[in-house]
C-alpha cells in the first residue's frame, strides 16, 4: 500500500469516513476506545490526533495497564484483542474519558450492541466496515467528587473500580500507600 494513502494524517487504514466523523466532534475533551484492527486500537490515533485509551504512550499513569485490563482483554502492548471478554458498561471507560467506542470485528459489534446500555450507535463506516458507538454518559475532563474513599491497597482500589456499583462521577479513591505529607497524617 502507498503509505500516503493508507496511513497518513488524513487517511486512516481505509476508514477515512470514520476519521472525518470523529473530527466533527468539536468538544475536544474525549477519547476513543477502538476495539478494532491494529491501526485503530494501536498507536494509529496518535497519527490522526485523536486521543485513544489504547496504544503506546510514553507518558501514562503508573497502573494504566491495570486500569485497561479491568474492562477489556489486551495484549502486552495495550492493544485490545478481538473476541469476547470486554465489559463495555465498565465505569473505567467513563474514568478514562472514552466518549466513543469503535468496533470492526462482527463479534465485538454484537457484544457491544447487546451488552451495553450506555453506548448508542452513531455512525457506520463505508460498507459497514467500522461502527462507531457514543457513550451517552462519558465524563468530560472536569468534575467534582461528593465522596472519597481511602482503601488499604491496590487490589482493593482495582476491585472497587471494577465493580458494577462503582460510579466514577461520584467517588474518588485513594490507596493508603500513595498518600504523602499531610494527607497521610489524616488517613
Amino acid at each position: 500500500h502507498d503509505p500516503r494513502k493508507f496511513m497518513s494524517r488524513n487517511s486512516a487504514d481505509f476508514t477515512t469516513d470514520v476519521l472525518r466523523f470523529l473530527r466533527t466532534d468539536k468538544a475536544g475533551d474525549f477519547r476513543i476506545a477502538a476495539v478494532a484492527g491494529a491501526d485503530w486500537s494501536g498507536s494509529g490515533p496518535d497519527l490522526w490526533l485523536i486521543p485513544s485509551i489504547y496504544g503506546w504512550n510514553p507518558i501514562s499513569l503508573r497502573r494504566y495497564q491495570d486500569y485497561i485490563t479491568a474492562f477489556t482483554v489486551t495484549s502486552e502492548s495495550a492493544e485490545p484483542v478481538g473476541g469476547g471478554g470486554h465489559y463495555f458498561d465498565s465505569a473505567m471507560l467513563d474514568l478514562l474519558g472514552a466518549k466513543y467506542a469503535l468496533a470492526i470485528d462482527v463479534e465485538l459489534k454484537e457484544a457491544l450492541r447487546g451488552q451495553s446500555s450506555k453506548f448508542e450507535k452513531v455512525f457506520s463506516g463505508t460498507y459497514d466496515f467500522m461502527t462507531v458507538y457514543r457513550n451517552k454518559n462519558y465524563l468530560s475532563r472536569a468534575w467534582f467528587y461528593p465522596r472519597a474513599y481511602l482503601l488499604p491497597d491496590e487490589e482493593q482500589v482495582l476491585a472497587l473500580m471494577s465493580s458494577r456499583s462503582f460510579d466514577g462521577r461520584r467517588s474518588l479513591l485513594f490507596e493508603k500507600g500513595d498518600l504523602t505529607g499531610n494527607a497521610a497524617k489524616f488517613a
